[in-house]
């Protein structure tokens, strides 16, 4: 549980002052590499704890309270899929493409009714935090 608290701090600390814009508003944030290290040495529990802390953080920041459940549910789908012997990247991937993206567009247009051009850059943005994310913790 401590070792969560650590990777959860960590993480909400990465989301919180180390983000990279790159196209107006648009921003990457890498404190989910810390949540997705803590599930693979640590396990679900320690993860559970840091998704929950490093998604506050950026809850806050972006000031979307559905990135949390996107977060959380990255973390619980990663963990069946690693359970079941797939690759991390892998794994990932085919979240964000089959619920991750979806899900925040879906969300999205529902709270905001933006324009098509923002949610697609909305969703591509997402797609391309979580790409670098897996390929980080996989080369670690």
């Amino acid at each position: 549980m401590l070792s969560g608290l650590n990777f959860g701090v960590l993480g909400a600390l990465t989301n919180s002052f180390l983000n990279i814009p790159f196209y107006g508003h648009f921003s990457f944030y890498f404190g989910q590499i810390f949540v997705i290290l803590c599930l693979v040495t640590r396990g679900l529990n320690a993860a559970f704890i840091a998704v929950i802390i490093s998604s506050f953080a950026l809850v806050t920041t972006l000031r979307d309270p559905f990135i949390f459940v996107i977060l959380v549910s990255e973390v619980l789908v990663l963990h069946s899929m690693l359970r079941h012997e797939k690759f991390l990247l892998q794994s990932d991937l085919l979240f964000w493409a089959c619920i991750g993206i979806p899900l925040s567009l879906f969300l999205l247009y529902i709270t905001t009714g933006s324009n098509s051009t923002v949610l697609i850059i909305s969703g591509l943005t997402l797609g391309i935090n979580a790409t670098f994310t897996a390929a980080i913790v996989a080369l670690v």
